[in-house]
């Protein structure tokens, strides 16, 4: 089946055609899937690829694509166009909206669609997760019929490591949220809250945290969103959070906050690009060398200097929190943080250089704990 988007009624979705010698004149574009430019490999006839021109630049390539396949370029500009050298083959359309908007304007127009009336909750929500279902309309009205009021929605992720039966968990889980709408995402389980205003920290009912250690499970808890059409990006995060969680997570931790990972979050995006362009994962180069070089002295002496930096560095320089966190005595702490300086010489009240210092730190624990490596200290050592 083709889809059919008529491009005078999109209206300022598409701003610009470019048309091939030969090509007749287009009212239309017809189409048979819409994707996101990702890292596809080779670009398939009348498939509608929208993404950046950034992106389209880098994965671009005439002998990669099909003469009929079909690109709409977000944010942009005729002029930026008209810089390129364009390819003779494929057909290009720009637009100033973002990506996002592209695709959620095209899905609601598209003669496709996915109405709730015929599917279930868990089915709709795998649509999301497809992309499949992609307008935030449709989304409202496919998984909250009754209640098409506007707020702010948080997605919680239920995550059982330790194999609990799936189905049990859901039904204890209708009694703990009963307001909430509950849906299985793949072998987890998905509640979605709503508030009427934005809140910073989200409330759960009492005795959770006994719950979740009973039933051998984590609860990824999101951040929230006005926006329906980017549920999918959070289910993604809490995904990724939960699969952080359990390397990186406290001892008999077991709820986990997506801010509470955001910085190794953003590691483990990068580290993948970092292998994929370099074709290794010594991470080091990517850390402040003074952190490489304490973590070698600990290595060399057997002790613990990195450790107490990171927590110190936690913690914004606050002795007795830091030797709380280590069961140290502050004056063991201090006497550490004497022989930090020592070895870096470098003025630890400078911000920027703790912000550079504490996420080094954070690149050796994802190193050790995720990737299950040690830090490369083969080479000589410092006198």
């Amino acid at each position: 089946m083709t889809n059919k988007i008529l491009l005078d009624k999109l209206q300022d979705c598409i701003s610009f055609y470019k048309k091939n010698p030969g090509d007749p004149d287009l009212k239309e574009i017809v189409f048979s899937r819409l994707e996101f430019l990702d890292h596809q490999e080779f670009f398939e006839a009348n498939v509608l690829y929208i993404g950046t021109l950034p992106r389209f630049q880098a994965l671009y390539a005439p002998e990669l694509a099909s003469p009929e396949a079909l690109f709409l370029l977000s944010e942009t500009t005729e002029a930026q166009l008209a810089q390129l050298s364009l390819p003779a083959s494929g057909r290009i359309m720009i637009s100033t909206l973002p990506q996002e908007r592209l695709f959620n304007r095209i899905s609601a127009r598209s003669p496709i669609r996915y109405p709730s009336v015929s599917f279930s909750p868990d089915e709709v929500w795998q649509q999301i997760l497809d992309r499949k279902l992609v307008a935030a309309d449709d989304i409202m009205n496919a998984l909250f019929p009754d209640n098409a009021a506007p707020g702010f929605y948080v997605q919680l992720l239920l995550f059982h490591p330790e194999d609990s039966d799936i189905h049990t968990l859901f039904f204890a889980l209708q009694a703990l949220f009963p307001l909430d709408s509950i849906v299985h995402q793949k072998q987890n389980v998905v509640v979605l809250r709503r508030y009427d205003s934005q809140l910073f920290h989200f409330p759960l009912p009492a005795g959770i945290e006994n719950w979740l250690a009973t039933h051998h499970c984590l609860l990824c808890v999101g951040n929230a969103t006005r926006d329906l059409s980017m549920l999918r990006t959070n289910a993604a995060l809490l995904a990724q959070t939960c699969r952080l969680g359990l390397h990186l997570r406290r001892p008999k931790q077991r709820i986990l906050t997506l801010e509470e990972y955001q910085m190794f979050l953003l590691i483990d995006n990068s580290v993948k690009e970092f292998i994929r362009r370099n074709g290794h994962s010594d991470i080091c180069y990517l850390a402040h060398p003074a952190v490489i070089h304490i973590a070698r002295y600990d290595d060399r002496h057997k002790t613990n200097l990195m450790e107490v930096l990171y927590h110190n560095l936690i913690y914004s320089g606050n002795i007795q929190r830091t030797a709380d966190a280590l069961y140290m005595h502050r004056n063991t702490v201090l006497n550490k943080l004497k022989k930090i300086q020592e070895l870096i010489q470098l003025d630890l009240s400078d911000g920027l250089l703790c912000q550079q210092l504490l996420l080094s730190c954070q690149l050796a624990e994802y190193q050790e704990k995720v990737l299950k490596q040690p830090l490369n200290l083969e080479r000589t050592y410092d006198k």
